[in-house]
């Protein structure tokens, strides 16, 4: 066999190609070289990964006579091609003849420029997909370039259009993955760089027609509602995150059905008894969440009222009293013994007195839009002065309060005691209330209804 080739000389003549030029060994063994084998190894890898590469061109110098003569000090050439550009080799050469292969030449190493740049990343692929957030991920590129990788960009544009520019995400460190803050309903298209000391690689593949996942708005906020003459006035604040859309229009609904509006509030029928009122915001791409809340009115009606005197004379008596201001009316009972009074005011004040005089129990109630009364709220031994209605003499009224039917009695007779007149039951609570009769001596002062 040959002996061995001299040392390799070898440099990267441009990106993945070597060239490689060695001398031809001292002697052929006495038979032509066939061929030589050129062996590449990566710096870093195992000798069983080695790659021998056949090269059979420039073995011989061509002499004049049109022959080949083995030349001694012949210098060889080769270019080894389709190479990692980012990755350092190691070379040895070995001469083959009709006899075998020789040995092993020197070995010489290839080493990358030292400005090379990192290769391109792989193509993103989608993690994640929710909240308006995408988080993507890419394999690093087969040559990190000189000094290695010291950064990723992620590049993003809305749709696949080569008009559109890019728009550019750092990542933290070397981790080929990133999270993007993205629009709804719209496409996105992402492509990712490599960022060595070395400087800036080449984008990697683009992936496109990536759409955000609508997670659509949340519930809305500060849910509540407020009885006003017979509706409940609903209010609420927008949502804390409308899911990256815009808000079109409220959904309120309740056991009548589905109601719209484009602010954050809306007046619905009450119903008495319990009853549920939820709302939810709609936006360009679909509805929200539901927020919900229970409503009570079951016929208790408003608060008690707390009456108090506000001027007590020989003329009479003022009453006022404090209650809910939404009520239709209140009623004033003036209540001796088993009879009994009852006046209507729309106000919260009333000039209070009685065709008996003497000591009175004077109650104020509260009546709600819908019929509803609340409990009776009393003010005890209050001393009402004798009233006289209009037009009516003293003997009159004396025979009137007496009730027995028998004429008139003198001044100075006592008059009989007067038979009870039942007290009127308490009206029923129905969803509409009767307007009240105007009675008693303060009738100028009545009301038709509620």
């Amino acid at each position: 066999p040959p002996s061995a080739p001299y040392v390799p000389i070898g440099h990267f003549i441009s990106p993945g190609v070597v060239q490689l030029t060695w001398e031809v060994p001292a002697t052929d063994g006495g038979s032509p070289l066939t061929h030589y084998l050129v062996r590449r190894i990566a710096v870093g890898g195992e000798s069983h990964s080695s790659t021998d590469s056949v090269v059979t061109s420039g073995l011989y110098r061509k002499t004049t006579d049109g022959s080949y003569a083995f030349t001694n000090g012949f210098v060889e050439t080769a270019v080894l091609r389709d190479l990692d550009p980012y990755q350092s080799y190691i070379f040895r050469v070995r001469a083959v003849n009709s006899y075998g292969q020789g040995p092993w030449g020197p070995s010489t190493r290839v080493d990358p420029e030292e400005n090379h740049l990192p290769g391109p990343p792989g193509q993103p692929v989608v993690l994640r997909n929710e909240d308006r957030q995408i988080t993507l991920m890419w394999t690093a590129p087969s040559h990190p370039g000189n000094g290695g990788i010291v950064k990723y960009m992620l590049l993003h544009r809305q749709g696949n259009s080569t008009d559109s520019s890019w728009h550019e995400i750092a990542t933290r460190g070397s981790t080929p993955r990133a999270k993007v803050v993205v629009e709804c309903g719209v496409s996105y298209s992402f492509r990712a760089v490599a960022v060595s000391a070395a400087g800036r690689g080449p984008m990697g593949p683009e992936l496109g027609g990536v759409h955000s996942a609508f997670a659509g708005p949340t519930s809305v906020t500060k849910l509540g509602a407020k009885m006003q003459k017979g509706f409940w006035d609903v209010g609420w604040c927008e949502p804390d995150d409308g899911g990256g859309c815009r808000i079109s229009t409220y959904e309120v609904e309740t056991i009548d059905g589905v109601l719209e509006t484009s602010s954050e509030t809306l007046r619905v029928p009450a119903k008495l008894g319990r009853m549920w009122i939820r709302v939810r915001a709609v936006s360009t791409f679909g509805n929200g969440e539901w927020a919900q809340i229970w409503v009570d009115w079951n016929g208790v009606g408003p608060r008690p009222a707390s009456p108090f005197l506000a001027k007590e004379d020989d003329a009479g008596v003022v009453v006022s009293w404090d209650s809910d201001s939404d009520v239709a009316f209140n009623e004033v009972v003036v209540r001796k013994d088993d009879q009994e009074q009852v006046h209507c005011y729309l106000g919260q004040q009333a000039a209070v007195a009685s065709i008996w005089g003497g000591l009175h129990d004077i109650g104020v109630r509260p009546v709600g839009h819908a019929g509803a009364r609340a409990l009776l709220a009393f003010l005890e031994s209050v001393n009402l002065p004798p009233v006289l209605p209009k037009e009516m003499s003293p003997e009159e009224a004396l025979t009137r309060i007496s009730g027995d039917g028998e004429g008139r009695r003198s001044a100075g007779e006592t008059a009989a005691p007067s038979a009870p007149r039942p007290r009127p039951s308490e009206p029923e609570e129905t969803d509409a209330l009767p307007p009240p009769t105007p009675r008693g001596p303060f009738a100028s002062q009545q009301i038709s209804g509620p």
